[in-house]
């Protein structure tokens, strides 16, 4: 035996949906993974430049942050984005490999690498390279904070726990 349902549906009945009233929760972002994402966000801003891309060696696993107008770089893009940043040793113009121009949209980008007492931590790219010098003065510093927080970060999440504390009973 079939029992069928029939559903009617009343077009003069108030539709309550507001599509503002929909939020979708992401699952919390690493407060490294914050930091790196602000730090291209700014770079962004103050260098008008088309993309930026900052690496973070300092964490046990690579971490990249991409902002700008390109698409969202895939594990495999990822992979190649960390071995191309890890051999920065200056601030200098790289060739972008043919196989990253698709989210660095150029032939030369402008990498920096993020260095601490420590050594380095991180490199940035920079999309098409900006040139104002006062512009590149104000992007190291921000990258030497960036670098200095990375470290630090990094010693806070490898430290060992302090020893508990002993109560004294009298």
């Amino acid at each position: 035996m079939w029992i069928r349902a029939t559903t009617v549906l009343s077009l003069d009945l108030p539709f309550d949906y507001d599509a503002d009233d929909v939020t979708l929760e992401r699952p919390p972002m690493p407060l490294g993974e914050q930091r790196l994402r602000h730090f291209a966000e700014r770079a962004l801003q103050l260098t008008e430049a088309a993309v930026v891309v900052a690496l973070d060696r300092a964490a046990d696993e690579a971490r990249i942050a991409v902002a700008g107008h390109c698409p969202d770089p895939d594990g495999d893009d990822e992979a190649w984005l960390s071995l191309w940043l890890q051999v920065t040793e200056t601030t200098s113009l790289c060739t972008v490999p043919p196989r990253l121009r698709a989210i660095l949209p150029a032939e030369k980008a402008l990498v920096m690498p993020l260095l601490t007492p420590g050594g380095l931590v991180g490199a940035v790219a920079i999309s098409p390279p900006c040139t104002s010098r006062r512009t590149l003065r104000k992007l190291e510093a921000l990258a030497e904070d960036l670098a200095l927080e990375l470290e630090l970060r990094e010693r806070q999440e490898h430290a060992s726990p302090p020893p508990p504390a002993v109560a004294r009973v009298a």
